[in-house]
């Protein structure tokens, strides 16, 4: 009976520490920068950014577009594939194709 009062204290102790260190890193990661606030931006006809911070049930930030459909002249580039190379898809990293294809807004849609 003493035994188990004695280890409830400790488990309690643990699982405090583990609670503050988790919550020390997180204090870490942000030590020299700010939180992230929500935005919304415009950034071309029809296209819109958001950035969508949450906080529950952990720190997370969304990145969010919206494209409007009906403005004129938008057009839609997905990877062109090679049939002659070795692997069909060229891999780049999403700012190697907006360079590349000299497009407005690209996204990694993997």
């Amino acid at each position: 009976m003493h035994l188990a009062r004695r280890q409830a204290p400790a488990r309690l102790r643990v699982f405090l520490i583990l609670s503050l260190l988790c919550l020390g890193g997180v204090a870490l990661y942000y030590a020299d920068r700010p939180l992230p606030i929500p935005v919304r931006q415009r950034l071309f006809d029809g296209i819109v950014y958001y950035r969508r911070v949450h906080f529950l049930p952990r720190l997370f930030i969304a990145h969010i577009i919206t494209v409007d459909l009906q403005p004129p002249g938008l057009q839609f580039l997905v990877t062109p594939g090679d049939p002659q190379a070795e692997r069909p898809l060229k891999a780049r990293t999403t700012s190697q194709f907006l360079r590349e294809f000299e497009v407005q807004v690209a996204v990694n849609g993997d």
